[in-house]
């Protein structure tokens, strides 16, 4: 009996320090978890691309219908996809924003932004997603009056060397700004 109740305390004591992927919500509480490659991956860390917080960041293009998503911690995830409304998506594999630039004589600034996961700090060695029918996003609240989006994704990722990357059981709920 000791014995069964030494073992039930360290387990206890284990599992406490364990992070765990935030719940699915849909109230705009700015989370964002995911697995990559079975390892729990959640923002904690404020770096040059989150914007200065570690909370996920992500803005919805009404011109383009396209959301982009960002997120750091140990490492970097961006998603892009075009949506409308609630329901299963495909990610972009790669998405072209044209926006005119008033400083070079009205010509325009072509921007080119791709679904990619960078490991830890190594942004030499990104994995990119090579083809959006093996990944999905599954929007499942698109509130354009509070500005909150939320929702679920699986992506598989290959770096240069065409190494595989898996994220699962993605998941998100973030207020968006509009652009």
């Amino acid at each position: 009996m000791k014995r069964n109740f030494l073992i039930f305390i360290i387990i206890i004591l284990i599992g406490c320090g364990k992070d765990e992927l935030p719940k699915k919500t849909q109230e705009g509480e700015n989370t964002f978890g995911m697995l990559v490659d079975g390892i729990e991956w959640i923002p904690d860390n404020p770096g040059i691309f989150s914007h200065g917080n570690s909370k996920p960041f992500s803005v919805y293009y009404t011109d383009y219908s396209t959301l982009e998503i960002s997120a750091e911690g140990k490492g970097y995830i961006y998603l892009t996809t075009e949506i409308k409304d609630t329901g299963n998506y495909f990610l972009n594999t790669l998405f072209f924003k044209i926006i005119p630039d008033s400083l070079q004589n009205n010509d325009s600034i072509f921007f080119e932004y791709q679904t990619r996961f960078i490991k830890g700090s190594n942004e030499y060695d990104p994995y990119f997603l090579k083809d959006s029918l093996n990944s999905n996003i599954n929007i499942t609240k698109f509130d354009t009056v509070n500005q909150i989006v939320s929702g679920t994704f699986n992506i598989t990722l290959f770096n240069k060397t065409n190494e595989k990357l898996e994220i699962t059981e993605g998941r998100f709920d973030i207020n968006y700004n509009t652009l």
